[in-house]
């Protein structure tokens, strides 16, 4: 089966309560780990029975998305035509759903609502899932015979070209 390697901002990330439960772990444990990969203060919590759910805070979302987005097209390599007619399309986008909804709905080229799963494994072989669901602004097929680390590698290359957007503290690659 192929592979893709995507990056996006993480809209929501859920993380399964029974596991927790399960394991007898603490959340704010979870929390530690999951703040070195993306900027919890720039989301929004929700529990029920079931899940934890972080939301993307609507106006950190809609304050850096479109700047974010031309920066990395700009280094895609798309012509100037294809930009505009992407950056036209998010310009129409009146608010975060309208965003969440062209990604879900591959209504703009180059962006995608993805998902992935990430196993994070603790001590004494306890697994807690998280999924991410991600505004995905790059996708490609991808060999799953390069280096592991390529990933993390491409994250870090896009939040340090886009430190100066708060929404860099959102960003996550991965290979589904």
């Amino acid at each position: 089966m192929e592979k893709y390697l995507f990056a996006g901002i993480c809209h929501n990330i859920i993380i399964c309560k029974p596991d927790l439960e399960i394991h007898n772990i603490d959340l704010r444990k979870i929390e530690v780990d999951l703040d070195k990969k993306v900027d919890l203060t720039f989301y929004d919590k929700k529990e029920s029975d079931k899940v934890i759910l972080y939301t993307l805070k609507e106006d950190i979302l809609l304050e850096g998305f479109k700047d974010f987005i031309e920066s990395q097209l700009k280094m895609y390599n798309l012509t100037d035509d294809e930009n505009k007619e992407i950056l036209l399309k998010l310009q129409s986008a009146e608010d975060a759903n309208d965003i969440v909804n062209m990604a879900k709905n591959n209504e703009c080229r180059e962006t995608s609502y993805e998902s992935a799963l990430e196993h994070l494994y603790l001590e004494g072989g306890r697994d807690i899932r998280i999924c991410y669901e991600c505004i995905a602004f790059l996708k490609e097929a991808f060999s799953t015979e390069v280096n592991k680390n390529f990933p993390e590698y491409i994250e870090n290359l896009i939040k340090k070209s886009a430190r100066y957007n708060q929404i860099s503290g959102t960003i996550r690659v991965f290979v589904e």
